[in-house]
């Protein structure tokens, strides 16, 4: 029978082909409209079409950050420097926000087999390999340049933290709450990546390989002395996270248990 023959019932039960996953977060197809694939493109959306995120950022800023997503090989140390700038890190109240940033640093994004690739010859490449990596983007970022991201973050987390009012009614709280948990996770990645490198060093020393080791063998292209400047770079993360946060979410707890609240 034609589908406009049939009932209801059969129509809606009727099987239909779905996508493995849904639109990336951070597509800027996704997250703009339909076609918008270079900063070109962005460039020439009217404002009335750029995404609203809530008011929460102005047309500029909107337009840049859209900007940054068509760069998938760039765009994490370039949010993560864009919303170090106070009135953009309270933008990251909008729920939509918080997701597009979560897409960009932990989606990841191409994939290649081998590490070692042949620089482009024309920007932007025409070959998608050569921006795709073998551990993912945010790995790939902590493996070769991870200063501007673990010291960026560290920077977005102090000023959130500021946003503390000692109560957690606080207008801000949502944010403060969204970059405990982003940063968390990313202190994560630091910890399994000195972890592959420490059981990388342990299999050249003995010449076994454990599973870990196996897996460490790929970031024979990790420059010497990563871990120790990981460590160094995480340090602050960690005393935020283990200091202030805590604290500050100790406190709020308290005023919620003597409050009868027990949802903070």
């Amino acid at each position: 029978r034609e589908p406009q023959e049939q009932g209801v019932m059969a129509r809606l039960m009727q099987s239909r082909p779905r996508p493995r996953a849904p639109p990336s977060g951070a597509d800027p197809e996704a997250v703009v409209e339909p076609g918008v694939v270079t900063e070109d493109d962005v460039l020439h959306v009217p404002n009335a079409k750029l995404p609203a995120f809530g008011g929460r950022l102005g047309y500029s800023d909107t337009e840049l950050l859209c900007q940054f997503l068509t760069a998938p090989y760039l765009r994490i140390p370039l949010l993560v420097e864009f919303f170090r700038e106070e009135s953009r890190l309270r933008a990251l109240e909008s729920q939509e926000l918080q997701g597009v940033l979560d897409a960009c640093l932990f989606e990841p994004g191409g994939w290649v087999a081998d590490a070692d690739k042949r620089l482009p010859a024309t920007i932007p490449a025409a070959d998608a390999a050569v921006t795709s990596s073998p551990f993912g983007l945010l790995v790939n970022e902590l493996l070769f340049c991870p200063r501007p991201l673990l010291q960026g973050l560290t920077g977005m987390l102090e000023k959130a933290l500021d946003f503390d009012t000692g109560s957690y009614h606080g207008q801000a709280v949502p944010v403060m709450l969204y970059l405990i948990r982003l940063v968390a996770r990313v202190e994560e990645y630091v910890h399994g990546v000195v972890e592959l490198l420490a059981a990388k060093s342990g299999a050249a020393a003995n010449g076994v390989q454990t599973g870990l080791q196996a897996c460490a063998a790929v970031l024979e292209s990790a420059p010497g002395g990563l871990a120790a400047e990981l460590q160094a770079l995480c340090a602050p993360v960690t005393e935020l996270l283990r200091g202030r946060a805590f604290a500050m979410l100790e406190q709020w707890r308290g005023g919620g248990a003597a409050g009868g609240c027990v949802c903070v």
